[in-house]
């Protein structure tokens, strides 16, 4: 049987150890994020994109990364996978930030269909582009909203509807760039 003053001191110990454990994880954390900022300054491949066309950008992202597309029959010619690209490194996550032309398609799936602020966070990244959108039936009214206030900039729209939420389509507009 161990003796309560015995208990005290391996908890002291544990308890030690584990605030030991927390600094060094932050150490290394903190060396991990200087190593990469050196790395950037190191690296002399690294390609300043701001100075090239944003259509440049976008079309060697789709050069890059072909597995990052998605083809869409009918009037999406393809729907980035966004993640893909910022899944790479923070510069390729800056230059998909920066590159309105990736932002200007979406397939929101079922499992996305109540998240308008992702939704509207997408759109606003596309700018003043036309836009391709496609969505589930069981649409809120949240994102019936976000729709609305960009339907002048929508060039493609599919929705897998039923009779009762076409009022999205014969309600809302203009949708002056919609192509039937």
């Amino acid at each position: 049987m161990i003796h309560g003053h015995v208990v005290t001191e391996l908890q002291a110990r544990i308890d030690k150890l584990s605030a030991d454990i927390d600094l060094q994880k932050e150490i290394l954390k903190t060396l991990e994020r200087s190593k990469i900022a050196i790395q950037r300054e190191l690296n002399p491949s690294a390609i300043q994109w701001d100075g090239f066309p944003s259509r440049f950008r976008a079309k060697s992202s789709c050069y890059a990364f072909p597995h990052a597309l998605r083809l869409e029959q009918s009037i999406f010619p393809c729907c980035f996978s966004i993640s893909a690209i910022c899944d790479i490194c923070n510069t390729w996550t800056d230059i998909a930030l920066a590159t309105p032309e990736l932002w200007a398609a979406i397939h929101m799936d079922k499992e996305l269909a109540d998240r308008a602020s992702l939704l509207r966070t997408w759109l606003n990244r596309a700018g003043s582009r036309k836009l391709s959108i496609s969505l589930p039936t069981d649409l809120t009214e949240d994102i019936t909203t976000v729709i609305r206030c960009h339907g002048h900039q929508l060039q493609g729209l599919k929705i897998f509807y039923d009779r009762q939420h076409i009022d999205l389509v014969t309600a809302a507009g203009p949708f002056l760039l919609l192509e039937l």
